[in-house]
């Protein structure tokens, strides 16, 4: 019996070095992320916000517990967001949502916010975990290439254009040549 608990006192040690070594790997990640990372509850309140949040939106994470995670959402985008919460806690999806969040200096950044209910043994959502990305720089780079598109396509619109009046006008000074040469003959 004394080497059962030996031999239950080192699986116990090995459980808890495993799950210490498993913390600090979670703790590393979270810390080392320019992705946001969050937990909230059923209320949509913040329960966790990781340190990233300052980094990205200049908040200190823990002023941001107890505050509603809507609370950093652009106006024109809270009902959707709220729809959205909603709709994830009923229908479990994970797919990725274009919201406006404030940053502390009072811009709004665009994210992609992935997110996903955490159930209970009944099916009733307990938590939720978010993860939101800036992509406020990336969209501004798609719009300026959609933008730099759009008038490439209408200079080599115009250059037809003028393409095709030159051609007209050689056309016409033929026509008008040919038609002096004759007059002359006529005189």
């Amino acid at each position: 019996s004394a080497l059962e608990k030996e031999k239950t006192i080192e699986e116990k040690m090995r459980a808890e070095a495993a799950l210490r070594k498993s913390e600090e790997q979670y703790r590393l990640i979270a810390e080392n992320t320019s992705d946001l990372i969050c937990m909230i509850d059923v209320q949509g309140t913040f329960t966790y916000v990781s340190p990233s949040y300052r980094d990205v939106l200049g908040y200190r994470p823990e002023s941001l517990l107890g505050e509603s995670c809507l609370s950093l959402t652009h106006p024109d985008d809270v009902k959707y967001a709220n729809a959205e919460l909603l709709r994830l806690a009923s229908h479990p999806r994970i797919e990725s949502q274009e919201i406006r969040l404030k940053h502390q200096n009072g811009d709004w950044r665009l994210f992609e916010i992935l997110g996903n209910w955490i159930y209970d043994s009944h099916g009733n959502p307990v938590q939720g975990i978010w993860i939101s990305r800036d992509i406020t720089e990336r969209k501004q780079a798609q719009n300026t290439l959609r933008e730099s598109q759009e008038k490439l396509r209408l200079s080599e619109e115009q250059l037809r254009m003028s393409q095709k009046l030159e051609a007209i006008g050689q056309l016409a000074g033929g026509v008008a040549h040919d038609f002096n040469n004759l007059l002359t003959v006529i005189r």
